[in-house]
């Protein structure tokens, strides 16, 4: 088992539109993550970990009414996640084997 921590940054780009509204707004983004590795097989890894993403406050302008705008405050998620990783190169967890006898 690998755990892990990460951090991100970023930008979102909202896009909203309907029948007799529609805006769209970029904000700035970040993240926090942390999980755990497990190792399945020799190129295997099931991967869970969980991320918080928060991408600031959104705002938008009902351009087409000419209505009110209205903000979303600290628009943000919680993620569960599940991955399955397959390693195409043998760094570290690959055993080697031989047909020889190694020197001593």
């Amino acid at each position: 088992m690998t755990p892990y921590a990460g951090v991100g940054i970023g930008f979102a780009h909202h896009d909203i539109s309907g029948d007799d509204s529609g805006d769209d707004d970029t904000t700035f983004a970040w993240a926090l993550m942390a999980g755990v590795d497990i190792d399945l097989r020799d190129r295997w890894k099931l991967d869970i970990g969980y991320r918080y993403l928060n991408m600031g406050d959104v705002e938008f302008l009902d351009e087409k009414t000419g209505g009110k705008d209205f903000i979303i405050e600290d628009y943000d998620a919680h993620e569960i996640r599940v991955g399955l990783r397959y390693s195409f190169s043998c760094l570290r967890s690959c055993e080697t084997t031989h047909d020889y006898e190694p020197m001593k």
